[in-house]
């Protein structure tokens, strides 16, 4: 289970908007559409959100799931600040120029690469 795909499920959950999951989160309407997807055909049910209603309504199995993705959540919080080491861990998302994504982040992210492991990196070149 991804846990990104399941923090967007409670964000539009808990804020019944596309957009206003998306600002929580800090990711595009379309970014929010793709993890309710995912997240949805990895729970196997046909849907978990009446994408008719506005705001958006949980289905009774989105009411379900939304209990089980909050535990699933602080847990994984608890895990975090368990094993916090005091280094970044999360992901940084970094948007550049195509032209100037290998000329001016290459050493960068090998730096940050070899100092900090656990980091994901994400670099779109648009």
């Amino acid at each position: 289970m991804n846990l990104a795909d399941v923090k967007a499920f409670v964000a539009v959950a808990e804020t019944g908007s596309l957009h206003r999951a998306a600002l929580r989160l800090g990711l595009t309407q379309p970014a929010i559409t793709r993890r309710l997807q995912n997240f949805e055909a990895l729970m196997g049910v046909a849907a978990l959100l009446d994408r008719r209603a506005k705001p958006r309504a949980l289905t009774a199995a989105g009411r379900t799931a939304l209990e089980y993705c909050r535990r699933a959540l602080k847990a994984a919080e608890l895990e975090a600040s368990a094993s916090a080491t005091g280094e970044p861990a999360d992901e940084l998302r970094i948007g550049i120029a195509h032209s100037q994504a290998e000329v001016v982040l290459a050493a960068p992210i090998d730096g940050l690469r070899r100092r900090f492991p656990a980091l994901r990196l994400n670099v779109a070149a648009d």
